[in-house]
Formats: C-alpha cells, structure tokens, sequence
C-alpha cells in the first residue's frame, strides 16, 4: 500500500511534468508565431490546453505575448491570419497585456496603424479597456503616439466616454507635433478633463506612481508653447502644484517653476503675464 509520502512524491512529479509541458508548448506557439508559421500555430493550438481556461489571467497573458511575437517580428507578414488564429484559440481580444499594459489595441505597432486598428475595432476591441491595474488604455497610447485620424477614429468607438488620462498623455507628445493641440481640442469637447493631476480619478494607479503631474507642466517640461497657450487659454490652474507620494505631501512647484527650471523664457513669460491677469479679477 503506497504511503502518503509516496503519492505526494508522485503528485509533486505530475504537476512538475505538466507545468513542464505546458512551457514547453507556450515556447513552441512563441516561435510559430514569431516566424509567421500560420498553420503551425493553429495545429499547436489545436494541440495544446492554452485555451482551455479562456479567461484564465495567466493564459491570456501568456496569448499576449504570442501576439506581440507576431506583432513584432520581421518575418511575419501575415498578422491579421495569426490574430484570427489565436482569437479563435481562446485570446481575449481585450484582456489586459499586464499589470501596466492595456490590451493588444494600445501595442506601439497596432495604435499607429489604420489597417490593424480598424481590424482590432471590426473585431471587437474596446479602446477603453485598461491596463491590468493602471488606467492605462489604448486611448492613452493613441493620444501620445498616433496621428489625428486615428484618434478620431478611436474616440468614436469610445462608448459613453474616451478614459485613460488622456490629457496627460497627449501633453507628452514632442514639442511643437502639428497633432497635439487638434488631439487635445478634441479631447477637451468630449469632455475630458484638462486639469487633472494623473490619475486624479483612479485612486488604485495612485499607488504606483509617486510623482504626478498636470497637463500644463507636461507642456512646460516638454517646452511646448503652442500647448502652454491653449491650456491656458481653456482656462487650467496656473498655480495648481506637483504632486508627491500621497494626498498630504503635495509640492510646492508650479507650472511656472517647472519652465523656468527647464530654460523655457518664452512659456515663463506666457505664465507670469496670465498669473498677473488671474491676480487682477481677485
């Protein structure tokens, strides 16, 4: 009669030879796709018990990183066949890539490509779904990096409302891009908050970000004067401060400190001159 020792031993080794298994078929769907290998993929999948557990939070993780592979890679030319594959294997079209990282719809190589984009849309991707913890969306890579028409596009496919701290992430933008101020007028009439520190409004991401800025001091760090006057012409908070760690260590700089620290003479002339007008109507 085998000991309780004994089927612990052997229980130990099964699960050791699964999760063994089960890297190495994820290794093996890795490389398929990495290489473009579209029918190689579907026979892994097909294969494999990825899937079994489709909302699984490390299964579509593990799916996030097969379709980055295919997303990335030099070799594969036929992405749009991979990601019918693997959405019809079980990927969560709209599952958080991590913690940090929205769904695949906000991946560097998606958000700045129209034909991927409305691929992702036709398929049911949501803009809005965030990161795993922060609120960070598809729209908050958009805005940062996309042109104008894609934004637009992703707006539009917004539900009741675009979310992920947009306004400070298109304030991120580099200094003078013809999209910024267009890309933040238009955030600005769908309501979306100009002033905001971010993730003001997302007490969870809080946590994970000690340093928290505006828009206006992300146009003064960048030295964008173009952005400075429209904030300010929208009417932002001109000494609102830097905030530090939690609600009652808030800093004691202000849009102003900070364009004068970073050398930017013509934003600090814009905000002392606006301050002096804010000062007047006291």
């Amino acid at each position: 009669m085998e000991s309780n020792e004994t089927r612990l031993h052997m229980l130990a080794t099964e699960n050791e030879r699964t999760l063994l298994e089960e890297w190495t078929a994820y290794q093996a769907l890795l490389d398929a796709a990495n290489h473009g290998r579209a029918e190689h993929l579907r026979c892994l999948l097909q294969d494999t018990t990825m899937s079994a557990s489709t909302f699984d939070t490390k299964t579509q993780e593990r799916f996030s990183s097969i379709v980055y592979a295919a997303l990335r890679s030099t070799e594969t030319h036929n992405v749009k066949e991979i990601l019918h594959i693997l959405r019809d294997g079980g990927w969560d079209i709209n599952a958080a890539s991590s913690w940090i990282d929205p769904p695949a719809l906000g991946d560097r190589r998606v958000i700045c490509d129209i034909t991927l984009v409305h691929w992702f849309l036709d398929h049911g991707a949501d803009p809005n779904r965030s990161a795993g913890k922060l609120d960070i969306t598809p729209l908050s890579i958009a805005v940062q990096f996309a042109p104008l028409k894609i934004v637009e596009l992703l707006i539009q496919h917004a539900g009741a409302g675009p979310r992920g701290q947009l306004a400070n992430y298109a304030t991120q933008r580099p200094n003078h891009d013809l999209d910024t101020i267009p890309i933040l007028r238009l955030l600005w009439r769908s309501g979306v908050p100009m002033d905001n520190w971010i993730f003001e409004d997302h007490p969870i991401s809080q946590d994970h970000l000690m340093c928290r800025t505006t828009p206006l001091m992300n146009a003064c760090y960048v030295g964008d004067t173009d952005v400075v006057r429209f904030l300010v012409g929208l009417g932002v908070n001109l000494r609102k401060p830097i905030w530090i760690g939690s609600a009652t260590s808030i800093g004691t700089e202000i849009p102003i400190d900070i364009a004068k620290g970073s050398g930017a003479e013509d934003i600090v002339e814009i905000l002392q001159k606006a301050m002096k007008q804010d000062c007047s109507h006291l």
